[in-house]
């Protein structure tokens, strides 16, 4: 029987963009495989806690010579703030998962000033358990960050289901028993959740009559 259910955040609770992206190369004149590099690189080193805003935009200005960035203009969180577009239809259900007693957690790629924004955006709300990897140390698809979020929930990885956009970490969580799900879209999504869980009622209601 099912005991858990893992939620991806960006790409699933929320559409993924490239707002931040965007806003950079507007800001500092950076060019798309810059900006591109720096996904591949330093956010990474972000989203494990190896590296703090200040330090990310000093080896930025460093290594593109671009002007000094300063943490105050919030040029990493501020588009994304703009820019986020959640799924709350998801974000009901996984209310409801919770209301049926269910574990229902994130696991999420974030960094602080993400996961501050989607705290405030009330993205967090209907979780009981948040994994996400600058606090845990851990980035998907490494095996250790669902190992560590199954030994919390105190699940077994059959009793557990995963979601997330990414077929590489869908794929990692299938390889140690968890149930996967990629996201293509919402109605697909709950489709599977509702084959895996026959014995709880779950509904997917309108968006627009959803209030998070």
């Amino acid at each position: 029987m099912i005991k858990a259910i893992l939620f991806d955040v960006g790409g699933v609770l929320h559409k993924s963009d490239t707002a931040v992206g965007d806003d950079m190369q507007r800001e500092l004149g950076l060019t798309p495989g810059q900006i591109e590099e720096i996904w591949s690189t330093l956010i990474p080193r972000m989203g494990v806690g190896q590296l703090d805003e200040a330090d990310f935009w000093d080896e930025i200005r460093q290594k593109y010579r671009v002007r000094r960035v300063s943490p105050d203009e919030k040029l990493l969180s501020r588009a994304f703030a703009r820019e986020l577009k959640q799924n709350k239809q998801l974000l009901d259900v996984a209310k409801q998962l919770r209301e049926a007693g269910l574990r229902v957690a994130v696991l999420s790629d974030t960094n602080k000033l993400h996961a501050a924004v989607l705290e405030a955006a009330g993205s967090y709300k209907p979780f009981a358990y948040r994994f996400l990897s600058h606090e845990v140390g851990i980035r998907k698809p490494d095996p250790r960050i669902f190992q560590h979020a199954l030994k919390v929930l105190d699940v077994k990885p059959s009793e557990s289901i995963f979601i997330d956009d990414s077929a590489k970490n869908v794929a990692a969580a299938n390889a140690l028993g968890i149930h996967g799900i990629q996201f293509n879209d919402t109605e697909q999504v709950f489709s599977e959740l509702t084959d895996l869980l026959p014995y709880i009622k779950l509904e997917l209601r309108p968006a627009n009559q959803i209030t998070l």
